[in-house]
């Protein structure tokens, strides 16, 4: 649980870091000067949080950001296809898409593709590292059986991946081969892949018991902010086996 509690911490410094990014793509996106409290809605925080994000870009990256007054924020047009972002900058939704695919391909394929994917595997590595996020940690998360060519992943794959990785619960409304429908509260434990298919093994908190869940029958899916319920790994493997 300590390694889980380090990953949850690494992640929310991410998320700091996120914010200068999106800073940049939303007024890269624009021909127009953008309000601030335009800026503080996108990017989900305080006017303070962007004045504060916006004095960074242009003080230490050198960001061609101007005030229009009465206006809002640009990006100098005439400098800006010059200019990008220092380094690399991954945002969270990068780093979590990334995970998820080489957990998917490392299992999936042994031949050429796999070895042309290992510098993309070294820098995903070396991004987590930099970080304090435990790759092996978030690879015992993921179980994936394969019989056949991987499906397209379901529409809530991200949201419940999202919540294996920051250890929160997910709300569902669901429905069951019987075609009954619920409404649960669910903390994920396991993503498994079997015969083109996507299912997690959860804590429900209707049942007060494991459960799986196939994600074809899951019709709403919502993170939440609550932790998860950590299921010890001789437990999981034991319902699973």
């Amino acid at each position: 649980m300590a390694n889980w509690q380090k990953n949850t911490q690494a992640l929310k410094e991410e998320m700091k870091l996120d914010k200068p990014l999106k800073l940049y793509q939303i007024l890269k996106s624009r021909r127009f000067p953008v309000p601030l409290r335009t800026l503080a809605d996108q990017l989900d925080c305080s006017e303070r949080t962007v004045k504060y994000h916006l004095d960074a870009l242009r003080n230490e990256c050198n960001a061609p950001i101007d005030y229009i007054d009465g206006r809002g924020w640009i990006l100098d047009q005439n400098n800006n296809q010059a200019w990008e972002m220092p380094g690399l900058w991954l945002t969270e939704q990068d780093i979590q898409s990334m995970l998820l695919l080489m957990s998917i391909l490392e299992r999936f394929d042994n031949g050429l593709l796999h070895k042309a994917l290992q510098p993309v595997s070294r820098l995903i590595n070396d991004t987590l590292s930099a970080r304090n996020i435990s790759r092996a940690e978030i690879d015992k998360r993921i179980k994936i059986i394969p019989l056949a060519n991987t499906a397209i992943p379901d529409k809530h794959l991200r949201c419940v991946f999202s919540a294996l990785v920051k250890r929160k619960q997910v709300t569902i409304d669901y429905c069951d081969y019987q075609r009954n429908h619920t409404h649960r509260r669910i903390s994920p434990q396991r993503l498994i892949y079997y015969r083109d298919n996507w299912s997690i093994d959860a804590w429900c908190h209707r049942r007060n018991e494991l459960r799986t869940f196939a994600l074809s029958r899951i019709s709403e899916a919502e993170l939440t902010k609550q932790q998860a319920v950590n299921i010890p790994d001789d437990e999981l493997d034991h319902y699973s086996s």
